[in-house]
């Protein structure tokens, strides 16, 4: 297809105004055209009608001069010039002598030369007999050319008229052949002005109608109108740049609905990762109270450790105060404290490894990732660490009540063995001090549980926000898709 060569919108919009400009410019010399033709043919009736005058005015002066011998020849000689110069410029076209208004007349139509042929043949006549009245001194010869001018005048007077009539017959004719040129060119120039209408219409009203109904379909959100190219103007270009920008309209909004569809997407992803933190958050609660209520227990049993550490203390040196004389009781006290010892000291590194294990379970519960899986194999290590802690209790018991029973067996023989009695007594005391070690180091993994407590349900809490935020999420990324849905290029 042969693409249209560009016309400004000014070009054309100036095309019609120069045609209403052309219209009114010839209209305007038209009508000063038949303004001067119509003050030439009044000036020509007017020059014709004053002839007239001066053929009776030379009739009279001739009469005078020939029958009262009165001295007008000079005046008589400048009416016969004045009337014969009139009527050349009348013929032939030039400045009639003797006017108010120095007009220079164009030589007659051809369809008057008949009546000037007439008046000429008449004139001459007239015009020789009156010049030998006015230039010659005979009287015979003045009164002859006088009878002739008698016998002529009424004919001048008669050949006068009919020019004039004919003079204004023929200007009645013209102004009727210009009412009619006036006419064609009035109904030229309402054709000029349909045509300038159609024009604007055409190339103007229609393009911008059909480009404002385009518009009012893209405002009502459809946007597959197509906005092809409606002219070779600055509407066409218009109409192209309204299409680029529907193009650019459509494109960004599939791409805007795309990323509400993944912004939708991701928001059921999140919510329901949301609800899994929150149901995995809520047993790990639960886990973390249960660990709570046995670390309770656990520093219960240590502190009732700790109490019957005490009574073996005083039961020691009341044994040392009492027993003075068994040896191989008191050696095997002496053993049984070593293996108390032992155990102490296994309590100790269990100790140890549960401040450990709370610190990490601290730790973990900071990062609230997978929160429940990390978490309990802490718990796990916790219960296992507190079972063991027990049963090191236990056996610290027994073998306490085993030396307790050996002490009493060897009553009356611990005075010999005193000096190892207040050893046992000593190490006893150490007991006593590692029980309290023990117990303040369950009191805080302890603390630290209720603290990994408090952030679990922190992380709960946070976790039912998060659910009923990504929710929010979804309703509003949907309110956004049905609003870009207006333009679904098929509303």
């Amino acid at each position: 297809m042969k693409k249209n060569r560009y016309i400004s919108l000014l070009t054309k919009i100036g095309f019609i105004l120069a045609l209403f400009l052309v219209s009114s410019i010839v209209n305007y010399f038209l009508i000063k055209h038949f303004k001067n033709k119509e003050k030439f043919d009044s000036y020509a009736v007017d020059v014709a009608g004053r002839n007239r005058m001066l053929s009776q005015r030379i009739a009279f002066l001739s009469s005078q001069i020939t029958y009262s011998d009165a001295d007008y020849k000079i005046e008589l000689s400048n009416l016969i010039q004045l009337h014969d110069k009139s009527l050349t410029a009348l013929e032939k076209g030039g400045i009639p002598p003797g006017m108010a208004d120095s007009i220079s007349l164009p030589p007659s139509h051809s369809k008057l030369q008949p009546i000037f042929e007439n008046v000429n043949a008449t004139w001459h006549n007239y015009m020789n007999n009156a010049t030998i009245i006015a230039q010659s001194a005979d009287s015979l010869l003045r009164l002859d050319a006088m009878k002739n001018i008698e016998s002529n005048a009424k004919k001048m007077l008669n050949t006068n008229n009919e020019l004039v009539i004919a003079l204004v017959d023929f200007n009645k004719s013209k102004q009727n052949t210009s009412s009619v040129i006036l006419i064609i060119q009035i109904i030229l120039n309402i054709i000029v002005f349909f045509i300038g209408l159609l024009l604007i219409k055409k190339q103007v009203l229609n393009p911008i109608h059909k480009l404002s109904a385009i518009i009012r379909k893209m405002a009502k959100g459809n946007l597959s109108v197509t906005a092809e190219r409606l002219s070779n103007d600055e509407i066409g270009i218009m109409t192209t740049d309204l299409a680029d920008l529907k193009n650019s309209l459509t494109s960004i909004i599939q791409e805007v609905i795309s990323t509400v569809d993944n912004i939708n997407s991701f928001g059921i992803d999140l919510n329901n990762a949301a609800q899994l933190l929150s149901q995995n958050a809520t047993e790990q609660a639960s886990a973390l109270e249960e660990i709570s209520s046995t670390m309770e227990e656990l520093a219960a049993n240590v502190q009732n450790n700790a109490f019957h550490s005490s009574t073996v203390e005083a039961a020691s040196k009341l044994v040392a105060k009492q027993v003075k004389e068994i040896a191989n009781e008191i050696n095997e006290t002496l053993d049984a404290n070593k293996q108390i010892v032992e155990k102490i000291e296994m309590m100790n590194e269990i100790t140890s490894r549960t401040s450990i294990l709370s610190l990490n379970a601290s730790v973990e519960a900071k990062q609230a990732g997978e929160a429940g899986k990390s978490f309990s194999v802490i718990a796990s290590e916790v219960r296992g660490l507190a079972t063991n802690s027990k049963a090191m209790s236990d056996k610290i018991f027994d073998l306490t009540d085993i030396g307790f029973k050996k002490s009493t067996l060897a009553h009356d023989k611990m005075g010999v063995v005193l000096p190892d009695v207040e050893r046992n007594t000593e190490l006893v005391q150490q007991i006593v001090s590692s029980n309290k070690e023990q117990n303040i180091g369950i009191n805080q993994v302890n603390t630290a549980i209720q603290q990994l407590n408090t952030v679990t349900q922190t992380n709960a809490s946070q976790s039912e926000q998060l659910t009923s935020n990504s929710y929010e999420l979804n309703l509003q990324a949907e309110k956004l898709r049905k609003v870009l849905l207006f333009f679904n290029g098929e509303n």
